[in-house]
């Protein structure tokens, strides 16, 4: 498929499971008085209506391609918005609660903002992994572990496995280990000996899926030599 949606770098929150039976059963009072977002969770909602911009944006591109009917059928294909609502407005109030989350996610919200305007700038001829790069939204601090646990208790109803802890002590949810994004600040969680694993030659980790597709995602561009 010509048209590539990987969006690199997503905050946890972005890429939670969504089990069935995980989201909270209890349906919503709505004659109860309902305490307005702070700063924190509306940044929050901002960033994910521009994952939601991005991904249509893709998605655009990809119908005028005719790799889709239309926007709304590749839409459905990648699962619709990138968090369903009523998890989006319970993850925001969880961010509220985690002042130390600030950082995180005004640095994600900034990221999206600048690869948007990138895609926009450069149309569907432009190149995205070069947008993502420009984002660098793997740059980003994660959420500490304490965070998602909160998460998972409050929005999702059930506890996290124990942590991975990166080599600097801190504390990240085990699946984010061996993704090809560093969720570890000292990158210790992407390591050559992760299953599929491929090293730049820079020494940054990524999929040996990636090799010859075409998009060049080793800074150096070396995953796309030797090619056939």
């Amino acid at each position: 498929m010509p048209v590539k949606i990987r969006l690199l770098g997503l905050s946890l929150l972005v890429l939670f499971p969504l089990a069935s039976g995980c989201a909270p059963e209890a349906e919503p009072d709505t004659d109860a008085e309902v305490e307005p977002l702070g700063t924190i969770g509306t940044r929050y909602l901002e960033y994910l209506d521009l994952v939601d911009d991005v991904n249509r944006f893709h998605c655009d591109c990809g119908a005028k391609a005719g790799d889709f009917a239309s926007v709304d059928e590749c839409i459905a294909y990648i699962g619709g918005p990138v968090v369903p609502p009523l998890l989006a407005e319970c993850y925001a109030r969880t961010f509220d609660d985690f002042e130390q989350t600030r950082d995180h996610v005004e640095c994600v919200a900034g990221a999206f903002e600048t690869m948007l305007a990138c895609l926009d700038a450069a149309g569907c001829g432009g190149d995205p992994v070069a947008c993502q790069q420009q984002a660098n939204v793997g740059a980003c601090p994660s959420p500490s572990y304490e965070f998602d646990a909160a998460v998972a208790e409050n929005c999702l109803g059930y506890s996290l496995p124990p942590a991975f802890e990166c080599a600097d002590g801190t504390k990240i949810v085990p699946w984010l280990e061996c993704n090809f994004t560093p969720d570890c600040a000292d990158g210790s969680d992407e390591r050559v000996d992760c299953p599929g694993a491929h090293a730049c030659m820079d020494g940054t980790i990524i999929s040996q899926e990636w090799l010859c597709d075409g998009f060049q995602d080793c800074s150096g561009g070396d995953d796309e030599l030797n090619c056939e």
